[in-house]
């Protein structure tokens, strides 16, 4: 169940990047963006999805849309993903938002915490327990 639920969610991404791209993938012009993740390419389990991600866009497009992905070995800043983005050094960031709590308390709700809180369990701590 859980690879299926995966699979699903990589083909959605594709998909949404494919429609929402597809004019300039239909000019003949190729679009390169640049990924920066927070890891290094290294390691597997964090660096492999985004490496799998530009590889299946690259071929889907018949090489028009390339995704480089650059790790933190790349740009020495694996807490500054969102800056680099922000600042249009990236266009895409792969890490996770809880490192942006100083600037923006919201953004630790876009990350999980393996084997953490239940939604409601969140949901409690945050209303009840001074979250």
């Amino acid at each position: 169940m859980y690879y299926k639920i995966k699979n699903i969610s990589k083909l959605s991404v594709l998909l949404l990047a494919l429609v929402v791209f597809s004019t300039q993938l239909s000019a003949a012009k190729k679009v390169k963006w640049k990924l920066a993740m927070s890891w290094p390419t290294t390691l597997t389990p964090l660096a492999s999805p985004p490496v799998q991600i530009a590889k299946m866009v690259k071929e889907m497009s018949g090489g028009k849309f390339i995704i480089q992905v650059h790790g933190k070995e790349k740009h020495k800043a694996a807490l500054g993903i969102l800056d680099m983005v922000k600042n249009k050094q990236y266009q895409i960031g792969h890490s996770s938002s809880y490192f942006w709590k100083g600037k923006d308390i919201n953004t630790i709700w876009f990350t999980t915490v393996p084997f953490g809180m239940t939604t409601k369990e969140q949901y409690a701590w945050f209303y009840h327990g001074d979250g």
